[in-house]
């Protein structure tokens, strides 16, 4: 029943049925990925909860991907389709990156939920060593340092620019020793790491010197 400006009153004759749908629930997963490794998420149905009868018909991603080469501002709708793949430009804060789904059913009217979880994305660990020059015949040692703590290492040696024997330990010791066969300016050797978040890197091969003994 109604009643306008002029006192007159009105009512409908036949009852009306109110609707009201349940909302769907937003969700998702994507595990921590290293720098330049792609991030998958995730949010195909039980991970989001369709209401009973119903399919979830459009999922919309939003994420600021800071650096220049993400362009900022991310807003990626997907229609029906639940995953997303993604390489983050930069290495996240250690509260993550906050990312917002957004998904819409097939109810009428069309029913949503909207939440937002952080996702992680860890840096490369630093990487650099130390060999400090040796006489010919000498053993040079090899220690590598990191920001992060190392798990694994495992040291190159550019074998074109000379051979090389390693007593008493290994290419994936730290410290290790290598015993160079003869003297030269440039045995040119890297150390690749993994770290705690099994997260690689390597350092760019680095010019060891072994000092020319002299000729009495």
């Amino acid at each position: 029943t109604v009643t306008d400006d002029n006192g007159c009153t009105n009512s409908t004759t036949t009852p009306e049925v109110a609707i009201i749908n349940c909302n769907p629930t937003s969700n998702f997963i994507a595990n921590p990925e290293c720098l330049n490794d792609v991030t998958s998420f995730n949010a195909t149905p039980p991970i989001s909860i369709q209401v009973p009868g119903t399919i979830i018909t459009d999922y919309n991603w939003s994420f600021t991907d800071p650096l220049p080469f993400g362009s900022g501002l991310q807003n990626i709708s997907n229609s029906a389709v639940s995953t997303l793949q993604w390489t983050f430009s930069s290495a996240s804060p250690v509260s993550g990156f906050p990312v917002t789904l957004t998904i819409w059913d097939n109810q009428t009217p069309s029913c949503s939920s909207t939440n937002t979880l952080p996702i992680f994305v860890h840096e490369l660990p630093l990487i650099s060593f130390t060999a400090p020059e040796v006489c010919e015949g000498g053993i040079t040692t090899f220690e590598a340092t990191s920001n992060h703590p190392i798990t694994n290492y495992l040291w190159d040696i550019d074998l074109s620019t000379g051979n090389y024997i390693d007593p008493p330990y290994g290419n994936d010791d730290n410290p290790t020793q290598f015993k160079f066969d003869y003297a030269s300016a440039s045995h040119m050797v890297s150390v690749t790491v993994v770290d705690d978040n099994n997260c690689s890197n390597s350092t760019l091969p680095t010019p060891v010197e072994v000092w020319t003994n002299p000729t009495a």
